[in-house]
């Protein structure tokens, strides 16, 4: 069913359309003598003027639908009962085909079937009795009837299916735009709207056990629990994977909890993290949508299942201190430096960026990443610390072995979410003249869905271009020798967890089992975050404080630390 907002225009349209038409045909003789224009005329002036208050139609009370439907029919009878008989009330009767085209709009295909079957038993019973009009008029008529309504109804039920999630027969990603963007626009300003967030806690590992066949049954069978949980107007849309998206109207926080429960309740094997965000008034979709993600993403990062709230809306919620701030120049890349062990030599510097505010001063990345990944502006950030990485890094000389220096890159798993991030990131290094090996790519391993067609397609891209990619934080997700493989990935950076406990160089190693097809190599890397300029070359600064650290590459034989 369509919303109130979008019957209300058709019906405008519909009463609109048949009076104008019913009106104009009162402008010519017709063939039947005993037409009563004066009637006709009458309805058709009523119908006309009747037709804009539809446009004003906000409820979704569909017995006041139904009404005025059976009223449009009735109108249509009574103005063919006028017709005169004959010919005339023949084409009059056509006028029922308008009925039937918003019908199959407003109601659910069997409520909208049964409408149909009205206008058809009203234009029989008018029509029978004419001497005129016999049994082949009446077929004729009746198969335009039928004909009509199921192509209506097969086209509208085609442009559901666009919005309608094939797996759980949720709404999908666009439904739930066009119904947010609906209920937004109807929303009474005393009643309140929360948009909540909801993404299982371990699904990735339920893929792994079972499989996606097993994930897919889970995700399916969700939707039909809480489906029958949730209370009249809410809307539960699947935004993606294992995300979900839940619309709440006229609720208050202890009722939204209660809601919450219930769902939980209804799990079995997993729990979910949601957050929350109530509207406030002037804010867009996309604002209330960041808002929501990013409490999910503290409900996520405090352990999961559990629910968070997100505050209103503040000025710098939606990036434009971020944007502002890059305008300004404020933002800077800092390289630390990473060395082999085995040959002392400088491989590599990773890419960090910093904000050097100039009230607050130099501010990490923990306090505004994340907010621009919410608010959608880390592609423009992302885009920025790309070019000035890749333009630094093809100043630099090679090492003392001839070696040209790498440079790595952190990328959000949002900027993989873009279909243009691999034509846009092989600009950036073709206008910067760095040759696409000595770039790498990290990921986090929990920050990225491989599953999605565009994160897949981007790096396959990039790997097809010669850019090398790195998992970071290795080990802290959930993951497979077998998805590496499929990500094409050519190092790990095992989290320091896996290696803290190596004191010494006889010690074994906790990765790199005898058949891995993994090398593992041991590098220093300095922890000092921001101990040079934006543009001074990696290994020009003192190297202090550096830590071990374990890199797998991709080889044939794994290779002891020396």
């Amino acid at each position: 069913m369509s919303t109130p907002t979008l019957v209300g225009r058709t019906l405008a349209l519909d009463f609109l359309l048949v009076g104008i038409t019913a009106l104009l045909s009162t402008c010519w003789p017709a063939h039947s003598e005993h037409r009563s224009t004066g009637v006709i005329r009458i309805l058709a002036v009523l119908a006309i003027v009747s037709a804009p208050a539809f446009l004003r139609l906000r409820r979704s009370d569909w017995w006041l639908l139904h009404g005025i439907t059976l009223s449009g029919t009735a109108t249509i009878t009574i103005g063919v009962s006028f017709a005169g008989g004959g010919t005339t009330a023949v084409v009059s009767s056509m006028l029922y085909l308008l009925v039937i085209v918003h019908v199959f709009y407003a109601y659910a295909r069997a409520v909208a079937w049964l409408h149909v079957c009205v206008a058809a038993a009203m234009a029989v019973l008018v029509l029978h009795n004419d001497t005129a009009v016999g049994p082949s008029e009446l077929v004729v008529l009746l198969g335009v009837v039928v004909a009509i309504s199921v192509l209506v109804g097969w086209l509208v039920r085609a442009a559901d299916l666009a919005e309608i999630d094939f797996l759980t027969g949720l709404a999908n990603r666009r439904g739930l735009e066009s119904a947010a963007q609906a209920m937004l626009q109807s929303r009474p300003d005393e009643h309140q709207l929360a948009l909540i967030m909801i993404d299982l806690d371990g699904f990735r590992a339920v893929n792994e056990r079972h499989g996606h066949a097993g994930g897919d049954d889970l995700l399916s069978s969700l939707a039909r629990r809480w489906q029958r949980l949730l209370p009249k107007g809410a809307l539960l849309a699947r935004h993606g994977g294992d995300e979900f998206v839940l619309l709440l109207n006229d609720q208050t926080d202890s009722e939204l909890e209660a809601v919450l429960t219930g769902m939980r309740a209804a799990l079995e094997t997993t729990s979910f993290s949601a957050g929350v965000a109530w509207f406030a008034p002037g804010e867009s979709l996309s604002m209330l949508l960041s808002r929501a993600d990013s409490a999910l993403y503290e409900a996520k990062r405090s352990g999961g299942a559990t629910t968070v709230f997100s505050p209103g809306p503040s000025d710098d919620q939606n990036g434009q201190d971020i944007l502002l701030g890059l305008a300004a120049r404020e933002f800077a890349v800092f390289y630390q430096p990473i060395i082999d062990l085995n040959t002392g030599m400088l491989k590599k510097a990773e890419a960090l960026i910093r904000w050097i505010h100039p009230e607050r001063g130099l501010i990490p990345p923990d306090d505004f990443i994340r907010r621009a990944e919410v608010s959608g502006v880390i592609t423009i950030l992302g885009e920025w610390v790309l070019t000035e990485a890749c333009r630094d890094a093809a100043s630099w000389q090679p090492n003392g072995d001839g070696e040209p220096i790498g440079v790595s890159v952190n990328v959000s798993g949002l900027e993989l979410e873009d279909p243009g991030y691999a034509t846009r990131l092989a600009r950036i290094l073709s206008e910067s003249g760095l040759a696409p090996n000595r770039l790498i790519i990290e990921l986090v391993e929990t920050d990225y869905n491989v599953d999605a067609p565009v994160v897949a397609g981007n790096l396959a891209n990039l790997a097809v271009a010669g850019i090398r990619l790195a998992i970071d934080d290795f080990g802290t997700g959930y993951s497979s020798m077998n998805r590496l493989h499929q990500l094409h990935v050519h190092q790990l950076k095992i989290d320091r967890s896996f290696v803290a406990g190596i004191t010494h160089r006889e010690q074994d190693v906790p990765v790199s089992p005898p058949s891995s097809p993994w090398r593992v190599h041991w590098t220093w890397k300095s922890s000092r975050r921001a101990s040079s300029t934006a543009s001074r070359p990696p290994g020009c600064g003192p190297t202090v404080a550096a830590r071990r650290r374990v890199t797998c590459t991709a080889g044939h034989s794994p290779v002891r630390p020396s």
